[in-house]
């Protein structure tokens, strides 16, 4: 088999199962000497032209199932599928249990489910050990102790640890003894499930306990009554089996309607074209035989029909699959999430075994990193390496770099406080909210920022100090831009005019688009004298207006440390719907207020981490009574805070605000800027 489709089915086999890429390769060369020359010619034409069906009502499949059969098992006996369906929707419904888990509600599919390698008789997957407790939670049977007639979970079910790191799930009054294992779980993950189950559903254990090797009476007496799992299990069997067409999504749920429908929700990524060119691929299609599409005009509902059953599994005819992408941001989810609510008792109980059993609990660099700061990093990238590093290398060795110099806390602190005058106008339209920072990437040299794209030019455009002295001074005296091809450099001149090493770098704004639109900011300015020409090579020098600007300025800027701290770490308030910046005091206090985001109880705990957070021997947390929370910094020196008040009466302080509803604008006043 040539070489390239070698790689078109690794790359298949990865989008639907995330094996790891060495082990499809070789099973990729396996699969060549299986398939008999007739059947490889009809698995390359598909593989050239793999997917016909998407916009198209009616398919009628081009690769044999045997073919397709050995490229993606599928569950051959009805059992296996009832117990794959019902892992499927247990794990769905377990993954919303990790909103009140304080970092794993960050995770996304792909991050929970790993590696599944199918098998006719068989499902294997790897599981990350946080979602096992709720993925048990909501598959064992449970009776309820006042109605023994009521059952929850899946009757039948058992499972056990093996000691070689598996768990064992299988149906115990079924001839054919299905089985899905779940790899990659260690003897502290097994005890922290447990934990995790008898803190929050005690009786889970107990049933099976009780009855390991035949059904309990109340199991019985529902598998009597109705089915074991709900809805059409060849369906809920192939999409576990088809889990990594998901992966990119923060949370998927299913739902069924009558013993033939299923229906699929996710929000943002992945695209439905996407979904749907991976579950109708001619050599891996979720239907086992002909099959109709239909696709709603809005473009976001999809429905999967089954046609006939001419091919196994027998019970798949007239099955329908319904697919919808919810309109939902990647902002919008996180500020859903990002509630403060304690930690519940299961999730303390996880906890504390987990840790327990493992002497060097491995941090989740990736997604921690994430939510601090915004930016995404893959697991396993250099940049993580280098995080993990830093951490361990020292006993209080922190994630996130702080700003390396005075110049570079001043002007840092300058940009957060840019938020409020960087707030575009609606013409009288309805308040659509306000923020500015998209993500940040804090470096030892420097600080990288991402800008939301409606709010860039009011930022340039209110960052710019006048020519001439001019009351009320906007702006950033001493600010200098230096365009590169894929970002702006942002510099900071001193007092005598020269150029510091602070360095901040604007991603996504180059020097093409910094020419297109200078002209309309330039004219846009409201002072008589005109604005600074922001490129340094024009203005090497400061001018009258940023020389008689800049003392007040500075001292506006007040505790620059904590200032600068706060920016690197502005992933934690990028889920909000506003937020909002300025100093009081003479400069003494930052103020941070929020509007619609994590509460200030969440973002105080986050900043209290030991390893992501900004406390330290300097820095404390003051509650005072009847008044907003305070982050102290007991280190009144130069460098770290630069008020008019010096020295001030009290510590200078980052304060943490939750917007009183009754005070959020309706509307926006006029436009400027054209």
């Amino acid at each position: 088999m040539p070489g390239k489709f070698l790689d078109q089915i690794t790359r298949l086999v990865d989008g639907l199962t995330m094996q790891r890429r060495r082990t499809i390769s070789a099973f990729a060369h396996r699969l060549s000497g299986q398939l008999s020359e007739p059947d490889q010619r009809v698995l390359l034409k598909a593989l050239a032209d793999p997917y016909p069906a998407v916009g198209r009502l009616e398919y009628e499949p081009t690769v044999p199932h045997v073919v397709r059969h050995r490229l993606l098992p599928v569950a051959v006996h009805r059992a296996q599928q009832e117990l794959e369906s019902g892992v499927f929707h247990a794990l769905l419904q377990g993954m919303v249990l990790l909103e009140s888990h304080p970092v794993a509600r960050d995770y996304r599919v792909g991050h929970l489910v790993d590696d599944v390698r199918a098998y006719p008789d068989e499902l294997r997957l790897r599981l990350h050990p946080v979602v096992l407790g709720p993925l048990l939670a909501n598959l064992l049977p449970i009776a309820d102790p006042d109605d023994p007639a009521e059952l929850f979970g899946t009757a039948g079910t058992r499972v056990h640890w093996d000691g070689f790191e598996r768990v064992v799930l299988w149906l115990v009054d079924t001839s054919t003894r299905p089985r899905v294992v779940i790899t990659g779980i260690s003897e502290a993950a097994w005890k922290a499930a447990k934990a995790y189950l008898d803190a929050g559903q005690s009786p889970a254990l107990s049933l099976g306990d009780a009855h390991p090797h035949s059904l309990a009476p109340a199991e019985a007496d529902v598998l009597a009554l109705r089915p074991r799992v709900f809805g059409p299990n060849s369906l809920g069997s192939g999409l576990l089996r088809r889990i990594g067409v998901f992966r990119d999504a923060w949370w998927v749920k299913s739902s069924v309607r009558g013993d033939k429908s299923m229906v699929v929700e996710w929000p943002d990524a992945p695209s439905q074209l996407g979904v749907l060119e991976q579950l109708c691929h001619r050599a891996t299609q979720l239907a086992p035989g002909k099959f109709r599409l239909d696709i709603d005009p809005s473009g976001h509902i999809a429905e999967l029909h089954y046609i006939n059953d001419s091919v196994p599994p027998s019970n798949a005819s007239g099955c329908k699959l319904l697919l919808r992408k919810i309109s939902t941001t990647r902002v919008e989810y996180l500020r859903s999430r990002y509630r403060f609510t304690p930690v519940p008792d299961y999730w303390q109980a996880w906890q504390k075994v987990f840790q327990a059993g493992n002497r060097e609990v491995q941090l989740d660099l990736a997604v921690l990193w994430n939510r601090y700061t915004g930016e995404e990093l893959h697991p396993n990238s250099d940049r993580v390496a280098k995080i993990r590093k830093t951490i361990t290398s020292t006993p209080c060795g922190k994630a996130i770099p702080e700003a390396h110099s005075t110049p570079q806390r001043i002007l840092e602190t300058s940009l957060l406080l840019m938020i409020r005058e960087s707030q575009p106008p609606y013409s009288g339209e309805r308040y659509r909210g306000h923020q500015v920072f998209r993500e940040v990437s804090p470096r030892r040299d420097r600080l990288v920022i991402n800008l939301h794209e409606r709010v860039v030019r009011w930022f340039l455009r209110a960052m710019l100090a006048p020519v001439q002295p001019h009351p009320g001074t906007d702006g950033i005296p001493g600010l200098r831009i230096v365009p590169q091809e894929h970002a702006l450099e942002l510099r900071l001149l001193d007092h005598d005019g020269v150029c510091t090493d602070a360095l901040v770098v604007l991603d996504g704004v180059g020097a093409k688009r910094w020419r297109e639109i200078w002209p309309n900011i330039r004219n846009s300015v409201h002072y008589d004298s005109g604005c600074v020409d922001p490129v340094l090579t024009r203005s090497p020098q400061l001018s009258n207006g940023e020389r008689t600007g800049m003392k007040f300025h500075r001292h506006s800027c007040g505790p620059i440390s904590l200032g600068s701290a706060f920016l690197r770490r502005f992933g934690l308030v990028s889920c909000a719907y506003a937020v909002d910046a300025w100093t009081g005091g003479e400069g003494r206090d930052l103020h941070v207020e929020i509007d619609q985001g994590p509460s200030v109880p969440t973002l105080l705990d986050a900043l209290a981490d030991p390893v992501f957070g900004l406390l330290d021997g300097s820095v404390s947390i003051v509650h005072p009574s009847q008044r907003h929370p305070r982050v102290q910094d007991q280190r009144v020196v130069p460098d770290r805070y630069i008020g008019r008040e010096n020295p001030p009466r009290q510590p200078p302080a980052l304060i943490l605000r939750q917007l009183d509803p009754s005070t959020r604008p309706s509307a926006m006043p006029s436009s400027v800027i054209s």
